[in-house]
């Protein structure tokens, strides 16, 4: 739990978005600290709107029918009114990273470069980013039209759209019948008229094991050090006549290997 009380200055901290769950957790924490958040979302029933947290809503254009629109709301905004901190919750930090330049110096901005962002952004850009630091990964193979996905697919597998978040565009696929409703909901989405993916799709190895999670933070200017890592790595048994359990995996693979090995390699992409 969030401690106000270790707060020596609350800051103004804009949240960019306020209907995700993501959204939600971050205006908890933030206010529990005991910093000021405001929000902007084009809805007017956002979640986050609703929390006792928010100072106060702004209602904004959407990013996704009017991303110009929704970056000159929040100029505006942030020459109108003082923000310590502009936060990006999903998207549109790839936005405000590409205008970095245009937002940096009227509220704090903690986001990479946009070519490293972008490297990482979409799926078969982030596989290939784990190959070239030698990162573990499902098998994958990245495809460019129905029949070429065909080709490679082993079942069971997992199809993932290049860009996509919440589950959307990833289909399990176990036998003849997955495949072919997928491949449907791609044709009906993702082909272009000559019959190709409008954009890559990855077709990966079904692995069944742990869910696993890690953040870390990397302090400005110093990117080989990692002061603040979080894992959580656990596994779902069922027991007969209970519900799901969640308990830490035995033996889990520990995500520090992969900090170190990523710390030294360095991002391709710098």
């Amino acid at each position: 739990m969030a401690d106000s009380a270790n707060v020596q200055k609350p800051l103004r901290v804009l949240v960019s978005e306020g209907n995700s769950t993501s959204a939600r957790e971050a205006v908890t924490m933030l206010g529990l600290s005991g910093h000021l958040v405001e929000v902007c979302d084009p809805s007017p029933w956002c979640l986050a709107r609703f929390s006792r947290l928010v100072q106060k809503f702004h209602r904004c254009p959407g990013l996704r029918d009017d991303p110009d629109g929704f970056l000159g709301f929040v100029e505006d905004l942030l020459a109108a009114r003082h923000f310590d901190v502009l936060l990006p919750i999903h998207e549109q930090g790839f936005l405000f990273a590409r205008v970095q330049e245009r937002l940096g110096h009227r509220a704090g901005l903690a986001l990479p470069s946009f070519v490293c962002y972008r490297a990482a952004h979409s799926k078969a850009g982030f596989s290939r980013l784990l190959d070239q630091l030698g990162l573990p990964q499902p098998a994958t193979r990245i495809v460019k039209s129905g029949d070429e996905l065909r080709h490679v697919v082993r079942f069971p597998a997992i199809i993932k759209t290049s860009v996509g978040t919440a589950s959307r565009g990833i289909w399990f696929v176990r036998n003849e019948a997955d495949l072919e409703g997928a491949l449907q909901e791609l044709s009906a989405q993702r082909l272009s008229a000559n019959g190709a993916f409008a954009d890559e799709v990855l077709v990966q190895e079904w692995v069944a094991g742990t869910t696993e999670k890690a953040q870390g933070v990397f302090l400005p200017q110093q990117a080989n050090r990692v002061p603040c890592l979080s894992a959580d790595c656990r596994r779902r048994r069922r027991r007969r006549g209970h519900q799901d359990k969640r308990e830490p995996a035995a033996g889990a693979r520990s995500p520090r290997d992969d900090w170190r090995k990523a710390r030294v390699a360095r991002c391709p992409c710098r």
